[in-house]
């Protein structure tokens, strides 16, 4: 009698083991493709069957162990359709540092699987990235949102799209972490503009259109006075 239960204990979890390692190898996809670039970390791949599959979570990791959440992904849910995935991993970083990525799959019963991991070494400076820029013209106001791993001087300069000149510069404290930036763009006069920020000899840089509808009472009075003249 207890040899026959023991053999019913042993079935039981086999049986177990087997359909939950059934599961997580249900959803099947390509190993993962790291594209390093000036703007960040390019992470690709193909699925070719997402039976039961809740969602994908991109991991990272510095040391090839301990791995943190980067994104999820919900999964489009084909079955035995290819389908590819692309992600922009803006994560700061200097160059020749070394990343590791994978991808955990996420099934709807709740096992977790991970797929293979991919490494790649910086090819690019990366200390800062711009989130955000808001501008109201009517009330003057242009607001930048950006992410930084060092301090220093932000250069912002003002740059016309029609001969390249700089028309305006301005300098700005920039600290380690999240920073927001009221910026100095109200005595620029209506135009199409490139703004370059420069911080720790990296740049990045954002368009600009004015339309001159909240411009300074002191050029708008230089404005028509010029057509006057003419």
């Amino acid at each position: 009698m207890t040899k026959f239960l023991r053999y019913n204990i042993l079935v039981v979890l086999f049986i177990t083991a087997f359909f939950h390692l059934a599961s997580a190898q249900q959803g099947k996809y390509s190993d993962l493709i790291i594209t390093e670039m000036e703007i960040g970390t390019a992470i690709e791949w193909t699925t070719f069957n997402e039976k039961d599959i809740k969602s994908f979570i991109i991991e990272k990791s510095t040391d090839a162990q301990n791995f943190e959440e980067v994104v999820t992904l919900a999964a489009l849910e084909n079955d035995n359709v290819k389908k590819g995935y692309s992600f922009v991993d803006l994560g700061l970083g200097s160059k020749g540092e070394r990343a590791h990525y994978r991808v955990k799959s996420v099934h709807k019963d709740g096992i977790v699987s991970h797929g293979k991991m991919a490494s790649i070494t910086k090819e690019y400076q990366n200390h800062f990235t711009i989130s955000n820029f808001e501008m109201d013209e009517l009330a003057n106001e242009y607001v930048l949102y950006f992410l930084s791993i060092v301090e220093g001087d932000l250069q912002m300069d003002v740059v016309s799209r029609e001969d390249a000149s700089i028309v305006h510069t301005e300098l700005y404290n920039a600290s380690i972490g999240f920073n927001k930036l009221d910026l100095g763009l109200n005595v620029v006069a209506a135009g199409k503009y490139e703004l370059i920020f420069t911080l720790d000899d990296e740049t990045e840089s954002l368009a600009l259109i004015k339309s001159g509808a909240a411009l300074p009472e002191n050029l708008m009075s230089r404005m028509e006075s010029k057509k006057s003249n003419n």
